[in-house]
């Protein structure tokens, strides 16, 4: 089977503190799904697991699935990279839910939504979305979503730019963040939530803090891809 693996961006980010215990940051999020860039995934039955080696993410959800399920069949898993890696737009995030779902319909696992999102929290607090996809809205350190309505209506231009020389930067960029400069926007993402028309006057990442932006442009995630909306 070939499966899409999309691309996500967020529009809205607040950063509300960092759990002492775990290292993870409390967030608010509305996550969109932009369907029109996608990595490609094959995945195919196979007499030894076969993993590209160079994204990671890939084979972790098939050793995760493999252990929670205990199959002992295998698969070859190829991949046709279209997402820039390190982009800020999720696509080891996505490649993960993908093999994830893929996995579980071709091995009929039968594993329910609730048992895919505790599997994906283990590869990265941003997987979970990608089981769901379209516009979600994420709490805790993000794991934990809430399917939205779809904003209609609206169209979203990416900027695309890869960071793969920095494979540590999410980590790196949420440890250089002043907190006390963050958290401070969440009215918008109410406000966006209350009535999804508000949009396009209440996007905003507190990772702009660190890093600005062209006019009108906004951050995904932490960057350094940014988008434009088109109403």
């Amino acid at each position: 089977m070939i499966l899409r693996s999309p691309a996500k961006i967020n529009l809205t980010l607040d950063i509300l503190g960092r759990d002492p215990v775990s290292g993870y940051h409390f967030i608010n999020t509305i996550i969109q799904e932009i369907p029109e860039l996608y990595d490609e995934i094959e995945i195919s039955e196979s007499e030894t697991d076969q993993t590209p080696q160079k994204f990671s993410s890939i084979g972790t959800a098939l050793k995760l699935l493999k252990q929670h399920t205990g199959t002992k069949k295998c698969a070859r898993i190829t991949i046709k990279k279209n997402i820039p890696i390190a982009s800020g737009l999720g696509g080891a995030s996505s490649n993960a839910a993908t093999v994830l779902i893929g996995l579980n319909k071709l091995w009929n696992s039968n594993l329910g939504t609730a048992k895919l999102e505790e599997l994906a929290s283990q590869i990265g607090m941003d997987v979970p979305f990608f089981l769901y996809g379209k516009t979600c809205y994420g709490t805790n350190f993000g794991e934990k979503i809430v399917q939205l309505p779809e904003i209609m209506g609206t169209d979203f231009k990416l900027f695309p730019v890869s960071n793969q020389e920095n494979i540590t930067k999410t980590a790196n960029m949420y440890s250089n963040l002043d907190l006390s400069k963050c958290g401070h926007q969440t009215a918008k993402t109410e406000q966006i939530l209350k009535n999804p028309a508000t949009l396009i006057h209440n996007l905003h990442n507190d990772f702009e803090t660190l890093i600005p932006t062209p006019k009108n442009h906004h951050l995904s995630g932490c960057g350094p891809s940014t988008f434009q909306v088109q109403p």
